[in-house]
């Protein structure tokens, strides 16, 4: 695993109602539509859900081809991403794959801001595609650590791609800068 910095740009993210992210890994060098996601953030809608009720339908928008971009064109990821989504298609007809549940508890995370070092509140929420980290602040639920994580919902020794995929799709935030 190593760490990457990746520029791009999503232009009209919805953080009212949609209930699907769009992974960083898939986020295009241009500017591009957000397509009704959320980024990487929750919804006003799914954040409230998960507050209030401890879950929510989320899609973590890993096998959601209009996503891709570039990425469709190599074929590891191709291959990976095909055999997740049968993988995922198989689990659904025991599970609901995007149904989120979050911890009842809450915990502190320490996180870098503006070069200071801070303690925020997080809650951590999973669904079979794996987990989140999530800021626990409604005007700013940023989706600070997503751990890509089918292994849990027991596609371990059926998923080729695992090396690859958890590797290119989880991804951690530990600082922000010019936060005001």
């Amino acid at each position: 695993m190593e760490m990457q910095t990746v520029i791009g740009g999503l232009e009209n993210i919805d953080l009212k109602i949609a209930h699907q992210l769009y992974p960083p890994a898939y986020w295009p060098t241009i500017k591009q539509d957000a397509k009704s996601t959320s980024a990487i953030w929750l919804s006003e809608d799914v954040f409230n859900e998960l507050s209030k009720t401890r879950q929510a339908t989320l899609s973590f928008g890993l096998t959601d081809s209009n996503l891709f971009g570039a990425l469709n064109t190599a074929r590891d990821f191709a291959d990976a991403i095909k055999e997740l989504g049968g993988q995922a298609k198989a689990a659904q007809k025991d599970t609901d794959t995007d149904w989120t549940k979050a911890d009842e508890d809450y915990a502190d995370m320490t996180l870098k801001v503006n070069g200071q070092d801070v303690k925020v509140q997080v809650f951590k929420a999973r669904n079979w595609y794996g987990e989140i980290t999530v800021l626990n602040n409604p005007q700013n639920p940023l989706i600070l650590k997503m751990t890509f994580n089918p292994l849990a919902a027991g596609a371990a020794s059926l998923f080729k791609g695992q090396a690859l995929l958890p590797s290119l799709l989880g991804y951690e935030v530990t600082a922000l800068e010019g936060v005001q």
